[in-house]
């Protein structure tokens, strides 16, 4: 992969975890300012996510989905010759666990106090 696919598929994954988190990049909102969004974003990243859970997410993403706090992200137009496949975009082209997107909007869930049944209290 090149240098330029590598930072398409990073802007994708920043534009999916700011739509995840409910903001929107600059040129998408009339009154937002691309400084006032990013900080958010890269704060999060730069602390990392530190949530354990008692079981593995992909089985408890399925009993999630349904729940009216689960918003369905932005397909981000995967390679659908690619054999990983993340269970919240439900579509090929990377694995789950690489998923920025996912990760900040089960940060997300679990700071608005949504997960609690599945968050590991000792671990965290």
């Amino acid at each position: 992969m090149s240098q330029v696919e590598m930072f398409i598929r990073l802007e994708d994954d920043i534009k999916q975890a700011e739509k995840a988190t409910g903001m929107i990049a600059q040129g998408e909102g009339p009154f937002k300012k691309q400084k006032e969004i990013s900080v958010d974003y890269e704060s999060q990243v730069r602390q990392g996510i530190n949530v354990v859970f008692k079981e593995l997410i992909y089985k408890f993403l399925a009993r999630i989905r349904d729940k009216p706090y689960f918003r369905k992200p932005e397909p981000i137009g995967g390679d659908p010759q690619r054999s990983w496949k993340c269970s919240y975009h439900d579509e090929k082209g990377h694995k789950m666990e690489n998923c920025r997107a996912l990760k900040v909007f089960l940060d997300q869930l679990v700071r608005e106090g949504h997960l609690k049944e599945f968050v590991d209290e000792e671990k965290t």
